[in-house]
C-alpha cells in the first residue's frame, strides 16, 4: 500500500504554510496572473524492464512496457548498438521474450504502434545487453523495491526462495537476479515448455536440491544491486542511443487576453531554463511561475525537480534463509559522493518612452539541496543547500522577497521517496525526521542577494548553490538514495510602458563512486563502480529571453569525466552524456588506496569511517597566499584541486606522500582572479571541499 495519506497530510501541512504568507500589495500592478505545472505527456510508450538470461551458446531476453488506453498491439523494434538496421516483432501484449540473441552483444529497443514502418525518431529508446552482469545487478524498478525489500527485513520469516516464488514479478526477472547474484553468471541450462516460458528452476550443478541457490561459498553473499542512475525528473524522453534527454517543455503567451507575458520554460530535472518577459505599451499585469505552489496559483502544484542515485548493499547468509550477518560478512563500503548546481539568472527593468505613468520590477529566486535517505532506518540527512536571489525594480515600491519555503521543497523531496516506495518494503521517516531535515536545510542555506530597489538595470549573475564531495558508509542490507532537488520562482511586474524579464538556466552533476572495502575477505572483494548524472539547460533558439548555463553539458561531461579519470579508465558499457552507470577498472590512486580485488598488497585496516583526517584552510581570503592544514590518521597521498565557481578545474597539485600528524602545506593561488572558489583536498581515505575568497 502507497503511503497516500501520509503524503497528503504532508503536502498539506506545507500548503498551510504557503497559504499563511502575506501577498504584498499589487494593485498599481493590475490583475494577477499566475501560470501552474504542466502535466505529463509522453511523446513515446514509457519502457519499464528488460531481463537477460545466458545460455552455453546464445541469450534471451525479456522485455516489458507501459500498456496504452485502447491499444492491443504493439511493435517491438530492437538491433544491435552501432547498427541501421532494425528488427521488429508485433505482439498483442505489453511483455515479448526474444530467444537466440547472441552473447556478449549490447542492444537497443523501443516500441511503437503496429502501423510504424520505419522506427520513430522521436520515441524514448531503452537499452539492453547480453553481456553477464558482475557489479553491480540492475534490476528494473518494480523487482528493485522487491528484493531490496526482502534484504532489508530484520525477521526470518520467509527464506529467500519462497520469496521469489510468491514474488509477481516475471520469471525472466528472477532467473536473471539469480543468475548475476548467486550464480555467478554460470550459463543455466535451456529447459523450454511447450508455451516457451522457462521452468522454475532451471537444472545448475552446483544448485542444492529443492534450493533455488547454489551452495555457494562461505557464510555469506555481499554484492550491490542497483537501479542504476535513476533518470532526473521532470522530462519528456530520453533517447539512450544517442543519449539525449528531451526536457519537458511549454511555451506560449500568457493566459489573460490582454496581458502579453511571454512564456519560456524548459525542465529536465534540476537543470532548467526558465524565462518570463513582459513587453507593454500600457495597463498593468503581474505573472509568476514556480514549481512550488504559490498562494494566488489556481492549481498549488508543488513538484520534485531531482536527480537521485541508489545505492543497495544485498547480504546474506549461505542458504539464504535470513539476513542477520557474522561479523565477518558485515562488508561495509564506502561510496565516494561529488555534486553541483550552478545556475545563471536574468533580471531586466526598463521604462519605455511614454509621456505616462511607468513602473517595471522582477525578480528570480532558486533554492537547492543535496539529502540521503536511509530506507531501513527512515534516516534522512542533509549533506549541502543553498539559496540565491536576484531583483530589479524601478518606479516601484515592490522589493524581491525569499518567496520559497524550506517546508514546501522538503515535502516535495520527502513526497518523491515515499510515493516511490512500498511501505510493506522500508521503514518511512518520521515527522521528527521530516523536521529535522527542514532543520538542517535551513542551517545550511545561504542567500546571496543582488537586488536594488528604485532603479532600473539589467543584470546577469551566476551562482553556485550547492558543491562538495562526501564519504558516505554503505552498509549490506541498507538502502541509500542520495537526492539532489531544486526549486525556482519568477516573477515580472509592471505598469504603463515597461519592459521587465525574469528567468534562469541551471546545470548540475552528482555522482557516486563505489570502492570495495580494503580486507584480506574475497568475499568482500569487488569491482568498483561509479553512478552518474548531469545535465544543463541554456536559451533555445527561438526564446524570447537569451540565457546561457554556467556550464554546458560539455563542460559537464568534462567534469564528470576529469573526476572519474582520477580514479581509473571507463568500462566499456554503453552510457549517455546525461545519465549512466561506469565500471571502473584501474586502481583509486588518488582517494581510496590499494584494492582488495587485484591480488596485490592488502590493507586490512576494516574502520575507514572511523579514521577521520582533518582539514582546514588559513585565510579564507586571501590575496595570493594559503595554508591548507591537515591532520592525517595514517600515511597518505594527498591531492589539491581548485575550482572557480563555474566548476571548472583551475588549478591542480600532487603534494605527495604525506606522513601521519599535522602538518601545514603553503599553496600559492596568486595567478587566480579574483572571485570565489572551493579547494578539494583527496587523502586515500577521505576528501573534503573548502571555500575561499581570492581578492
Amino acid at each position: 500500500m502507497k503511503p497516500k495519506c501520509f503524503l497528503l497530510g504532508l503536502l498539506w501541512l506545507s500548503s498551510l504554510t504557503l497559504f499563511a504568507q502575506v501577498e504584498p500589495d499589487s494593485t498599481e500592478f493590475g490583475p494577477v496572473v499566475s501560470d501552474s505545472l504542466i502535466s505529463e505527456s509522453a511523446s513515446g510508450i514509457r519502457l519499464h524492464a528488460n531481463a537477460t538470461l545466458r545460455f552455453q551458446s546464445d541469450a534471451s531476453v525479456y522485455l516489458r512496457w507501459e500498456s496504452l488506453p485502447g491499444t492491443t498491439n504493439y511493435k517491438v523494434w530492437y538491433k544491435t548498438s552501432g547498427n541501421a538496421s532494425w528488427n521488429s516483432v508485433v505482439v498483442g501484449a505489453t511483455e515479448l521474450t526474444l530467444h537466440n540473441l547472441p552473447l556478449d552483444a549490447d542492444f537497443n529497443w523501443l516500441v511503437s504502434s503496429p502501423e510504424q514502418v520505419i522506427p520513430p525518431t522521436n520515441l524514448g529508446q531503452g537499452f539492453f545487453s547480453t553481456r553477464a552482469q558482475t557489479e553491480p545487478i540492475l534490476l528494473s524498478p518494480d523487482f528493485f523495491d522487491q528484493v531490496s525489500g526482502w534484504f532489508e527485513k530484520e525477521t526470518d520469516d520467509a527464506s529467500f526462495c519462497d520469496f521469489l516464488s510468491a514474488s509477481d514479478a516475471p520469471l525472466f526477472e528472477k532467473l536473471s537476479f539469480l543468475q548475476a547474484y548467486a550464480y555467478d553468471n554460470a550459463p543455466f541450462i535451456k529447459s523450454f515448455t511447450a508455451n516457451s516460458h522457462m521452468d522454475w528452476l532451471p537444472p545448475a550443478p552446483t544448485r542444492a536440491v529443492g534450493s533455488c541457490l547454489p551452495d555457494f561459498r562461505g557464510d555469506c553473499r555481499c554484492k550491490v544491486i542497483s537501479r542504476g542512475s535513476n533518470l532526473a525528473t521532470p522530462n519528456e524522453n530520453i533517447l539512450h542511443e544517442s543519449g539525449i534527454i528531451i526536457p519537458k517543455s511549454r511555451q506560449y503567451i500568457a493566459k489573460d487576453p490582454s496581458d502579453r507575458t511571454f512564456v519560456d520554460r524548459f525542465e529536465a530535472g534540476p537543470a532548467k531554463f526558465i524565462a518570463l518577459r513582459q513587453d507593454e505599451g500600457t495597463g498593468g499585469m503581474s505573472y509568476e511561475m514556480s514549481n512550488i505552489g504559490r498562494a494566488n496559483d489556481d492549481d498549488t502544484t508543488t513538484t520534485t525537480h531531482a536527480a537521485e542515485l541508489f545505492f543497495f548493499l544485498a547480504c546474506m547468509k549461505n542458504g539464504g534463509w535470513t539476513t542477520n550477518l557474522p561479523d565477518r560478512c558485515t562488508c561495509q563500503r564506502p561510496v565516494f559522493l561529488s555534486y553541483e548546481y550552478t545556475t545563471r539568472q536574468h533580471i531586466r527593468a526598463a521604462k519605455k518612452s511614454c509621456p505616462w505613468s511607468k513602473g517595471a520590477a522582477a525578480q528570480a529566486e532558486e533554492m537547492a539541496f543535496v539529502s540521503i535517505y536511509n530506507t531501513k532506518t527512515g534516516d534522512l540527512t542533509a549533506l549541502d543547500a543553498g539559496h540565491a536571489i536576484s531583483g530589479r525594480g524601478c518606479n516601484s515600491s515592490w522589493n524581491p522577497q525569499f518567496w520559497i519555503e524550506v517546508v514546501d521543497v522538503v515535502a516535495a523531496a520527502v513526497g518523491l521517496y515515499m510515493a516511490t516506495q512500498d511501505t510493506t518494503l522500508g521503514t518511512f521517516p518520521k515527522q521528527l525526521q521530516i523536521s529535522q531535515l527542514g532543520t538542517q536545510v535551513k542551517e545550511l542555506i545561504g542567500t546571496p542577494f543582488s537586488n536594488k530597489s528604485g532603479e532600473c538595470g539589467t543584470v546577469d549573475q551566476d551562482f553556485t548553490l550547492v558543491t562538495g564531495a562526501n564519504t558516505l558508509p554503505l552498509k549490506p542490507n541498507e538502502k541509500i538514495r542520495v537526492g539532489l532537488f531544486s526549486s525556482y520562482y519568477v516573477r515580472t511586474r509592471g505598469y504603463g510602458c515597461y519592459r521587465a524579464e525574469a528567468g534562469m538556466a541551471g546545470d548540475y552533476f552528482i555522482m557516486g563512486v563505489v570502492e570495495s572495502e580494503l580486507t584480506d575477505d574475497d568475499e568482500c572483494c569487488t569491482e568498483k563502480f561509479a553512478n552518474y548524472l548531469l545535465g544543463s539547460l541554456s536559451a533555445p533558439a527561438n526564446a524570447d529571453v537569451k540565457i546561457e548555463a554556467v556550464n554546458s553539458l560539455d563542460n559537464r561531461k568534462q567534469e564528470v569525466g576529469f573526476n572519474l579519470s582520477s580514479f581509473g579508465s571507463w568500462y566499456g558499457l554503453p552510457t549517455s552524456p546525461s545519465s549512466g552507470q561506469i565500471l571502473i577498472s584501474k586502481e583509486f590512486d588518488l582517494i581510496s588506496g590499494p584494492s582488495c580485488s587485484d591480488g596485490g598488497e592488502r590493507n586490512t585496516q576494516k574502520d575507514i569511517p572511523d579514521m577521520n583526517a582533518e582539514f582546514s584552510i588559513w585565510p579564507n581570503i586571501t590575496e595570493g597566499q594559503l595554508f591548507v592544514n591537515l591532520n592525517l590518521p595514517t600515511d597518505s597521498e594527498v591531492f589539491f584541486l581548485v575550482h572557480n565557481k563555474q566548476g571548472q578545474c583551475v588549478q591542480q597539485s600532487n603534494i605527495g606522500t604525506i606522513s601521519k600528524g599535522a602538518i601545514q602545506i603553503p599553496m600559492d593561488v596568486s595567478t587566480l582572479p579574483s572571485g570565489l572558489y572551493f579547494l578539494t583536498v583527496k587523502s586515500d581515505i577521505q576528501a573534503s571541499t573548502l571555500k575561499f575568497i581570492k581578492s
